[in-house]
Formats: structure tokens, sequence, C-alpha cells
């Protein structure tokens, strides 16, 4: 999964409204220049909006430019249930997973792995 346009972002969003706190994206990426090289590893943090779509990684500020995730995880910290779509978007929209996360547990992705869910640790 790689962002190499200066108009496709990664979103996610939730299938409904939320009971109480809404999920929480934590995104780290590495920005590869027109060279070639990479830079450190980066950070992209964003609170999800019930159903309205939020950014989770922005798309490359530079033509040529592209952002590598390394890692994702979105983070319910609700009272409930939630349905998690994350999805591309640079003009139309292509879902990439849609995940029902109970309380406390997170929808992860990372580089060579790919998707799965984590539960609560307590």
């Amino acid at each position: 999964m790689i962002l190499d346009k200066t108009t496709l972002k990664l979103e996610a969003v939730l299938a409904g409204a939320i009971s109480a706190n809404q999920p929480e994206a934590t995104v780290t990426y590495v920005t590869w220049n027109n060279d070639g090289v990479p830079t450190k590893p980066g950070t992209f943090r964003a609170a999800l909006n019930s159903t309205t779509d939020v950014t989770i990684l922005a798309a490359p500020g530079q033509q040529g430019w592209v952002l590598e995730p390394i890692s994702i995880a979105i983070y319910n910290k609700d009272t409930a249930s939630v349905t998690v779509i994350v999805k591309t978007d640079d003009g139309t929209e292509r879902i990439l997973v849609r995940q029902t996360l109970a309380t406390l547990e997170s929808l992860c992705w990372d580089k060579g792995v790919g998707w799965y869910v984590m539960g609560n640790a307590s």
C-alpha cells in the first residue's frame, strides 16, 4: 500500500454513530522523495468522526513523492462496538477493509503482515 499521487489519501470512517468516544487512528509512514531516498519514519494521528470521512494519512505534498505506510492502528475506545472502514480516496473511493471492533480492540495493519485485530491485553 502506497500513496503515490498528490490526490491520493488514506481515510477512515465509521459505519454508524458512536456511543461515547471516537476511535483514534495512528499511522507510521516513510516518505520517499523523487530520488528514491526515504525520510525517517513519521507519525500521523487523527480521531475519527463517526460517519464523516477522516484523513488518516494525507496525500504526498509533492509530485513524484511517495508515502509508504509502515503500520496503521485504529483503537476503539468507545463503550460499544464500532465498524471501521479504511479506504483510499483520490476522487474515487476504494475500500481496503471493513471491520467491526469490540470495545478496546484495535484494527491494525503492518507492512508485510496485512490487516488483523488486536484485543484488549488486560
